[in-house]
C-alpha cells in the first residue's frame, strides 16, 4: 500500500518530498509508521496551504483600480482609509495672528473574508483625493471605496473624507460603512483660535500596513499663510493562508 502525493496535479518526486514543509513531512512519517505504508508522492490543497507566503499590497492612489487575489491565498483582510480635509488658512496678523481651524480626518473600515477558490478574481477600488489647504477655507477629502469586482462574498466598503477647516469650526471626521470588522469615523480637527491641529489619522490593525493614513490638515498662524492639505487615504490588501 502507498500514498500518492501530488503537487499542482503531478505526482511528487523524491526530491520534492524532501523539500516539503516540515509539518507535512512529519505527518507522512507518522502515517508510514502507523500503517506501514510507503509515501511516493499529501494532497495538493494541504501542500499549497503550507507553502503559501503572506502577501501585503498597499495603495495610496487609484481610480477604479483592480487588485488580483493571489493563488493559494486563504483569507484576505481589506483596510480602507479616506483622505483628510484641508486646514483653514491662518487668522489675523501681527499681535492678533492666530490659528484657523484644523480639518477632520478620513474614515476607516476593515473587512476579512475567505478567498479560498477565488484566485485571480479582482477587487475594484478608488482612493479619494486629499482636501486642499485653505485659502481661506480648507477643501474636503474625497471618498474611498472598495467593491467586490469579480470576488464573491465581499460587501462594498465606503469611507468618506474629512471635512475642511473653517474660520470657526474644525472639520468633522469622515464616516465609514461596509466593513465586517470595523467602521470608524474620523477625528474632528481643532477649532479656530486653538492649536490649529487637524484630526489624527486612524491606525489600522494589519502589521506593516503603514498607517495611520488620512489625517486632517492643520491651520497655521496668520492670515498670510494658507492651510495645510490633508493626508492621503489608502487601501490595503493582506493575504494569508
Amino acid at each position: 500500500m502507498s500514498i500518492v502525493v501530488t503537487l499542482n496535479g503531478k505526482v511528487a518526486t523524491k526530491e520534492q518530498l524532501r523539500e516539503l514543509p516540515a509539518p507535512i513531512r512529519r505527518t507522512l512519517k507518522r502515517l508510514q509508521r502507523r500503517h506501514r505504508i510507503r509515501a511516493t508522492g499529501i494532497l495538493v490543497g494541504a501542500a499549497n496551504t503550507a507553502v503559501f507566503k503572506a502577501v501585503l499590497n498597499i495603495y495610496t492612489s487609484g481610480s477604479s483600480a483592480t487588485e488580483t487575489i493571489p493563488d493559494r491565498a486563504g483569507t484576505c483582510v481589506v483596510e480602507a482609509w479616506a483622505p483628510g480635509g484641508g486646514g483653514h488658512a491662518g487668522l489675523g496678523s501681527g499681535c492678533g495672528a492666530d490659528n484657523g481651524a484644523g480639518a477632520g480626518s478620513g474614515g476607516y473600515s476593515r473587512s476579512s473574508i475567505s478567498v479560498i477558490g477565488q484566485a485571480n478574481k479582482t477587487f475594484v477600488f478608488t482612493i479619494g483625493t486629499a482636501g486642499t489647504g485653505g485659502a481661506p477655507n480648507g477643501g474636503n477629502g474625497g471618498q474611498t471605496t472598495v467593491t467586490a469586482g469579480t470576488v464573491t462574498g465581499f460587501p462594498t466598503i465606503t469611507v468618506n473624507g474629512g471635512l475642511g477647516g473653517t474660520s470657526t469650526n474644525g472639520g468633522t471626521g469622515g464616516s465609514a460603512s461596509g466593513g465586517n470588522q470595523a467602521n470608524t469615523t474620523g477625528n474632528t480637527g481643532a477649532a479656530a483660535h486653538a492649536t490649529g491641529n487637524g484630526g489624527a489619522g486612524i491606525t489600522g490593525t494589519v502589521s506593516g500596513d503603514g498607517s495611520p493614513y488620512g489625517a486632517g490638515g492643520s491651520s497655521p498662524v496668520g492670515s498670510s499663510n494658507n492651510g495645510n492639505p490633508g493626508d492621503n487615504g489608502a487601501v490595503v490588501f493582506s493575504y494569508t493562508a
